[in-house]
C-alpha cells in the first residue's frame, strides 16, 4: 500500500487548516508578563512503547495520565480490544467489550474516567459509554435523529451532556443529547471549516475559520458552549490549527503539523501571542507521519504513528511517549527557502525530516512577504542564507548572476548517481559545464496535437506569422502573453547570451515571434465555456484546421496517450512550441532544488537532495506527466504502464495491469495498458528532448510589458521589439 499524506493538496490557508493534527490537554502553564513557560526545568524525551498488541494502535484518548488506545489485527478493522498503556510502557488489558462487527468511529473521555466510544454497526451509528470496570452503563443511538447525516466527531460536557458534530452538504450544526439520550439543543449556521473538542473548564469548545473583522482575510476562532448555548469566544493568533482539547482562563497548547514540522504551541489568546515551545522533530522524533494523539495533564504526549520502511510502504503502527522540552536532540537545523510551498515538497521534507538521525529542515516560507522573490534575494545577500532553495516560483538566472547557487556536479559524481540519471535532462539543466539544479521529475513542454496535421509539419515561426484569421487554427487555453512566455522560453537561448551579456530582441526573429504569438491566438476562445472550447477545437482537428490542444492539467505522457488519442479519434504526437529553427520537444523541470553558495552545511543540504532520486521515490512521484530522471525508475514506470499480465517487482509487490474509465466531457474513454509501439514513441520522445523551457523572469516581465503595446495595436511589432532590445541590454548589464 503506497504512503499517503494528507498534506499533498496544501498550498491554500483552508487546506492549511486541514493539515493541522493535533491534540490539547491540560494547562498547567501560567501566562503573564514575567513568568515562565511549564516547560522550563523538562527535558524533550521520546520513547518508543514496544508491544506486540499495538500494531493497529491507531485511535487513542487520555484517561486519568494513561493513554486508552484501541486495537485491531491489520486486516480485521472491525474487531478489536482496548488496553490501557502507562508512561513507562507498560501494557495492560482494559475490559471494555465490543460486538462483532461494531466499527470504533471516535473515543474520547467523559470528563468522569469514563470511556465514550462512538461506534458503527450496518447503519446504525451509536455511542457507548464505560466505567473503569468495563461495564456499559449508557448507550445513546444517534441514527433516528441524524439521518442522513455524516457523523464527525463527538464530546461530553462536565454536566454529561452529549455534543455530537454533524455534517451536511457542506454545513455543519452540533445536536447536544441529555444524559438520558434525549435530543437536547440543535445548534446550526456553524461554517464548514472547524472541529468539536473538549476543554478542561467542563464546556464544549467549537474551533473554526471565519471572516476576519477587517473584512481583509480569515481567522481561526473558539466557540465554547456552557449548558448547549454560546458561551465565550477566543480569537486564536495562529494560520492553522489543531484538534482542541485544553483552553482553560485564556492559555491554550497545540500540538499541530506546520511546514514539515511537528510544534508544540503555547497561546496566550487574550493578548494574542503564540510561541513556539518545542519541535518534534528537533527533539528527536523518530517518525514521519503520525495517527492519533492524547496529552496528559502534565503535557505529556502519547502519539500513535503509522511505520513505513524505507521505501515508504506501510508495515505497521507504533506507539510512543513523549516527554516536550527545550532541550534538543543534537540534530543541526537545515534551512530550506520556498517561495510557494506545496504539497508534495513538504511531503519530502517530512519524509526527511522523520529518518535523519543528523539533521532535521525547518522551512522558511517567504509568501508572506509582498515580493518574496525580491526578499529571500535580499536576505540572502544580506547573510541570512538558508541551505536549500525550492527553486519552483524562483529567477534561477537571478540566482546564479549572483553566485548564491553551488555546483552540484561534484556532489552528483562523488554519490554515484550520475550514471543512474537520464544524461541528456542533465547535460541541458547544465550550464557551462556546471549544475546549478537539481529536478526531481520534469515534464514534456510541447503541444498535443493529431499526427498529420499541419501542426505536425509546420511549427516555425516565420511559417506560423503568416497564418491568417480566415483559417481556424488554436491552441487551446493559452492567450497572446501566456503564448509569447512559451515562444519566447522555447527560443530564449537564442536570444540572450549571458557569457557576452548580449541580446538578440531587435531582430526577425523575435519580430516574427510577436507575430506568431498574435496570429495564433483566438479571441474566440476567450468567454466561451470549457465543454464548447473542446468541442470547437475537436471540430478543427477532425476538419484538420487546428494547430493542437493543450490542457495544462493533462501535460503529454505514456499512461495518458490513449486519453487523447481516442479524444482526437486519430493518432496523435507532440511538437514544440512554435521555434525559430527545427528542434525536438523542450522540457520543464519539475520539483528542483539548488544548495545555496553561502550554505555551512552543503554536504547534509545534498543528502535531502539525493533521497529524491533513488529509485523508489521516484517511482512514488512518477505519472500524471511527471517523468522520472532516474533511468531504473523511468523503466519500471514503463513497464508499469504496459503490462498486461502483472507482474511481481522487485520489492515482491503485485503490480496490477491498467484498467479503468475517465470521463472526458460528454464522453467515457476507457484506459487499457499501453502497447509496445506507445512506449517506443514514448522513448522516442524523450530522446528528441533537446532544450530546457526555462527564461530569466526579469526579461519576460519587460516582453510583456512591451509586447502588450503591440497587442493592443498602439505599436507596430518593430517597435516593441525595439523597446524590449533597449531595455534588456540594460538589465543585463546592470
Amino acid at each position: 500500500m503506497k504512503k499517503t499524506y494528507i498534506v499533498r493538496k496544501a498550498g491554500i490557508f483552508l487546506v492549511a487548516f486541514l493539515i493541522a493534527l493535533a491534540v490539547f490537554f491540560g494547562i498547567k502553564a501560567i501566562w503573564g508578563a514575567g513568568q515562565q513557560s511549564a516547560f522550563e526545568n523538562q527535558e524533550a524525551g521520546i520513547t518508543l512503547i514496544e508491544s506486540e498488541n499495538l500494531q493497529s494502535a491507531k485511535r487513542l484518548c487520555i484517561i486519568n495520565e494513561r493513554a486508552v488506545v484501541y486495537t485491531y489485527p491489520v486486516y480485521e478493522q472491525y474487531f478489536g480490544s482496548f488496553c490501557y498503556i502507562d508512561k513507562e510502557g507498560n501494557v495492560e488489558s482494559a475490559p471494555y467489550k465490543l460486538e462483532k462487527f461494531e466499527k470504533v468511529l471516535d473515543l474520547c473521555h467523559s470528563g468522569q474516567g469514563r470511556l465514550l466510544v462512538l461506534l458503527s454497526k450496518a447503519t446504525d451509528i451509536y455511542m457507548k459509554e464505560f466505567d473503569s470496570s468495563g461495564n456499559c452503563i449508557h448507550t445513546w443511538s444517534l441514527s433516528e435523529s441524524i439521518g442522513d447525516k455524516q457523523v464527525e466527531s463527538v464530546r461530553m460536557d462536565e454536566a454529561g451532556d452529549l455534543y455530537v458534530l454533524l455534517r451536511e452538504e457542506g454545513e455543519k450544526c452540533i445536536y447536544v443529547y441529555s444524559s438520558q439520550g434525549k435530543l437536547k439543543e440543535q445548534i446550526n449556521g456553524l461554517l464548514s471549516v472547524g472541529c468539536l473538542r473538549n476543554i478542561r473548564n467542563g464546556r464544549i469548545a467549537y474551533i473554526y475559520v471565519e471572516e476576519d473583522t477587517a473584512g481583509t482575510g480569515t481567522q481561526l476562532a473558539v466557540q465554547t458552549f456552557l449548558e448547549a448555548k454560546a458561551d465565550k469566544k477566543y480569537i486564536l493568533p495562529i494560520k492553522g490549527i489543531g484538534d482542541f482539547e485544553a483552553i482553560q482562563d485564556g492559555a491554550a497548547y497545540d500540538l499541530y503539523y506546520y511546514d514539515a514540522n511537528y510544534l508544540l504551541y503555547g497561546y496566550d489568546l487574550e493578548k494574542e501571542q503564540s510561541t513556539v515551545l518545542v519541535n518534534l522533530y528537533e527533539a528527536g522524533l523518530p517518525v514521519n507521519d503520525m495517527s492519533r494523539y492524547g496529552v496528559t495533564a502534565a503535557l505529556d504526549i502519547f502519539m500513535s504513528a503509522d511505520t513505513y520502511n524505507k521505501e515508504g510502504f506501510y508495515v505497521g503502527n507504533d506507539l510512543y511517549y513523549v516527554q516536550p522540552g527545550a532541550t534538543k536532540s543534537g540534530r543541526e537545523e537545515l534551512l530550506l527557502a520556498v517561495v510557494y510551498p506545496d504539497g508534495l515538497m513538504m511531503e519530502t521534507v517530512e519524509e526527511f525530516n522523520g529518518s535523519n538521525q543528523e539533521y532535521y529542515i525547518k522551512i522558511k516560507d517567504y509568501s508572506q512577504f509582498e515580493e518574496p522573490k525580491k526578499q529571500m534575494v535580499l536576505d540572502m545577500m544580506s547573510g541570512e542564507n538558508p541551505d536549500i532553495i525550492y527553486l519552483a516560483d524562483v529567477n534561477l538566472y537571478q540566482l546564479q548572476n549572483r553566485q548564491l547557487l553551488e555546483d552540484l556536479t561534484p556532489y552528483l559524481e562523488s554519490s554515484g548517481l550520475k550514471k543512474k540519471l537520464d544524461s541528456n535532462i542533465i547535460n541541458l539543466l547544465s550550464q557551462d559545464g556546471r549544475l546549478y539544479q537539481i529536478c526531481v521529475n520534469y515534464t514534456i513542454d510541447g503541444i498535443i496535437t493529431a499526427k498529420g496535421t499541419l501542426a505536425d509539419e509546420k511549427m516555425l515561426v516565420n511559417d506560423i506569422k503568416e497564418i491568417g484569421e480566415e483559417e481556424e487554427r488554436f491552441i487551446i487555453d493559452i492567450g497572446k502573453e501566456e503564448l509569447l512566455e512559451k515562444i519566447t522560453a522555447n527560443n530564449f537561448h537564442k536570444l540572450v547570451d549571458d557569457k557576452t551579456k548580449s541580446c538578440q530582441f531587435d531582430t526577425e526573429q523575435f519580430i516574427s515571434m510577436l507575430e506568431c504569438a498574435n496570429a495564433l491566438s483566438d479571441k474566440r476562445l476567450e468567454h466561451m465555456d470549457s465543454y464548447v472550447v473542446m468541442d470547437f477545437v475537436l471540430e478543427g482537428i477532425e476538419t484538420d484546421k487546428a494547430i493542437g490542444a493543450r490542457w495544462d492539467n493533462s501535460p503529454y505522457d505514456i499512461c495518458n496517450y490513449q486519453l487523447f488519442s481516442n479524444l482526437y479519434q486519430k493518432e496523435i504526437t507532440v511538437v514544440p512550441y512554435p521555434v525559430v529553427e527545427e528542434s525536438g520537444v523542450g522540457f520543464l523541470a519539475g520539483r528542483s532544488y539548488g544548495i545555496c553558495s553561502l550554505s555551512e552545511h552543503k554536504e547534509a543540504a545534498w543528502s535531502f537532495l539525493e533521497m529524491q532520486l533513488n529509485k523508489e521515490k521516484q517511482l512514488r512521484d512518477a505519472g500524471g506527466g511527471q517523468i522520472p530522471v532516474n533511468l531504473e525508475a523511468l523503466e519500471e514506470y514503463i513497464k508499469r504502464q504496459t503490462t498486461v499480465d502483472g507482474y511481481m517487482d522487485d520489492m515482491q509487490r503485485f503490480i496490477e495491469p491498467i484498467n479503468q474509465e475517465v470521463d472526458f466531457s460528454d464522453m467515457t474513454i476507457s484506459l487499457k495498458p499501453a502497447s509496445m509501439e506507445d512506449a517506443s514513441r514514448f522513448r522516442e520522445l524523450i530522446a528528441s528532448i533537446d532544450h530546457q523551457s526555462i527564461m530569466d523572469e526579469m526579461i519576460f516581465d519587460i516582453i510583456r510589458e512591451e509586447a502588450e503595446d503591440y497587442f493592443n495595436g498602439e505599436k507596430s511589432p518593430r517597435e516593441a521589439a525595439t523597446a524590449i532590445q533597449n531595455r534588456v541590454s540594460m538589465y543585463l548589464q546592470e
